[in-house]
């Protein structure tokens, strides 16, 4: 699907004659039944129905991909690299050069709205399909899971390196909670120098 440029100039995806293409686009997120637990994380500047379609019919494909979730960027290629990279930072990547992804979809679509919140288009077009609220900022399963790891619970034994791991994605994602606390877990160690509390932060 063509998308309007500047001046009123349309792009189209490339091959399409003498026609600008336009960074604009949409990341979405694709489910399988046929592949329970991966999702399909890509770009298209068309319709994601439309690359549904020839996904679907490719060889070795028992059953249709479903769209779950689609986002609109000014810039999709540079929101399909940081949504990867953020998938792959959390360990969630099935293989290399691939758009498969080993997470739920909750998780992938809290990723991608948190890398839309950073990004500068004033207006944006979200579409979600069949997904119940998905209130609350991206970071805050994060920010929980750290905070049970820090102290420990219950159910959760202490593990001070696996928070701040969490604490780290979650500031890199924009929470000013992760920086507070990265911040007082600096400041709570007491037996080390101010350089070497920084360094045990940022390592």
């Amino acid at each position: 699907m063509p998308f309007s440029g500047p001046s009123g100039t349309r792009g189209t995806r490339a091959g399409a004659g003498d026609v600008t293409r336009w960074p604009q686009g949409i990341v979405y997120v694709l489910v399988n039944s046929s592949m329970p637990g991966l999702i399909k994380v890509g770009k298209t500047r068309r319709l994601p129905s439309e690359r549904v379609q020839e996904l679907s019919s490719a060889t070795g494909v028992a059953t249709p991909f479903v769209v779950a979730f689609e986002e609109l960027f000014d810039d999709c290629d540079t929101a399909e690299e940081a949504v990867h990279a953020e998938l792959g930072l959390r360990g969630f990547r099935q293989a290399q050069n691939r758009e498969f992804f080993r997470a739920t979809t909750n998780e992938v679509i809290r990723i991608i709205l948190g890398v839309a919140a950073r990004s500068k288009p004033p207006s944006r077009a979200s579409v979600i399909h069949n997904r119940k609220d998905l209130s609350g900022a991206p970071w805050d399963d994060l920010i929980a899971e750290a905070s049970d790891l820090l102290y420990g619970s219950d159910n959760v034994i202490q593990d001070p390196d696996e928070a701040i791991r969490l604490y780290k994605i979650a500031a890199q994602m924009g929470s000013p909670e992760a920086f507070y606390s990265l911040g007082c877990i600096c400041l709570s160690l007491p037996r080390l120098s101010s350089t070497d509390r920084i360094s045990s932060i940022h390592r």
